[in-house]
């Protein structure tokens, strides 16, 4: 799951494309956003350690953005699984990030989701932006996700 945008990827998505390892690009299928970071994912580690691969993913898709000038924000709320353990993170690089809620904490299923399903607000707590979340077994970890050198 994605949500929010790089800023001004039609300007940059050659260059953003450009950091998918050779053996993820051919799997490309469309032109978005979502599918070239979750390619940029793959390439830099999501299988090994997520958070590392979400860090510098977003680390050198900041530096495309920079170097080409590109001033509007690269927003990202995002979800992986590896049908063990769900990673989550709620980041943007200004104070407006997409919105990552979590629903039905310690009961029997647990729901990761942009928005919530309901309007019970009790059903639903809001992921606190530049957050990474690991769930596993039932158990929410929550930590804050700041890029290194930031």
């Amino acid at each position: 799951m994605h949500n929010g945008q790089i800023g001004g990827y039609d300007e940059i998505r050659h260059g953003v494309d450009c950091l998918i390892a050779p053996e993820f690009y051919n799997a490309r299928r469309g032109a978005t956003d979502s599918e070239s970071i979750f390619l940029n994912l793959l390439s830099n580690g999501l299988r090994d350690d997520p958070k590392a691969a979400f860090e510098k993913t977003i680390a050198t898709v900041r530096a495309v953005m920079v170097e080409a000038a590109i001033t509007a924000p690269l927003r990202l709320t995002a979800v992986a699984s590896d049908g063990d353990t769900i990673y989550a993170i709620r980041y943007s690089s200004d104070e407006y990030a997409p919105s990552l809620y979590l629903g039905g904490e310690g009961g029997a299923a647990l729901t990761v989701l942009s928005e919530p399903l309901t309007s019970i607000h009790e059903d639903w707590r809001e992921v606190a932006p530049s957050s990474f979340v690991t769930i596993r077994d039932g158990v929410v970890r929550e930590e804050r996700f700041v890029l290194p050198g930031a």
